[in-house]
């Protein structure tokens, strides 16, 4: 007979009999609602975070009376406070300055490529790039020689293409 080693069971802590969040859909990305125990009887926190700022407020069941009149006051100022903020619409969020972006224009690049030539020589080429804002399918691209145009028409026309792939991406949202 194969015994296994017997377990005892885990000590139970405080933790173990909080409250639970409810299945209460996410706002968003950023959008928390938890319950912390604190001194007294603990509370519910809410945490939103909408256009780079943090909205956070503490719902303390001494306050309110009880675990749930707390969550409901949570909730309810979470609800609230998702109406009144306006988020970014898809226009606004493609078109967000990223911190590895070295162009200073969204969805623009400056590429170099190397081609052997038939002689065994390297033609590099260089042009600016301009594609269209992720989750756009097909995802197009459009690309501007630094040779043909010079380096600074090039880029001003990659910015162009870039701002015209992101006008077809708000009135493809407007229209359908």
């Amino acid at each position: 007979m194969d015994m296994a080693p017997s377990r005892a069971a885990a000590p139970r802590s405080a933790h173990d009999n909080m409250p639970k969040p409810p299945n209460t859909p996410p706002l968003g990305d950023l959008d928390r609602l938890w319950f912390m125990p604190t001194p007294g009887l603990g509370s519910w926190r809410v945490s939103l975070r909408c256009r780079g700022t943090n909205h956070a407020k503490g719902f303390p069941v001494l306050r309110h009376g009880s675990v749930e009149a707390a969550l409901q006051a949570a909730q309810a100022w979470r609800d609230q406070l998702a109406r009144s903020l306006q988020p970014y619409t898809q226009q606004e969020l493609v078109q967000k300055l990223r911190t590895n972006n070295t162009s200073g224009t969204p969805g623009v690049f400056k590429m170099k490529t190397s081609r052997r030539r038939s002689d065994g020589s390297v033609a590099v080429y260089v042009h600016w790039e301009a594609r269209t804002p992720e989750g756009v399918k097909p995802a197009r691209k459009k690309a501007f020689s630094t040779l043909r145009y010079g380096e600074e028409k090039a880029y001003e026309l990659a910015v162009a293409a870039r701002a015209a792939f992101v006008q077809a991406l708000a009135d493809s949202h407007q229209g359908g």
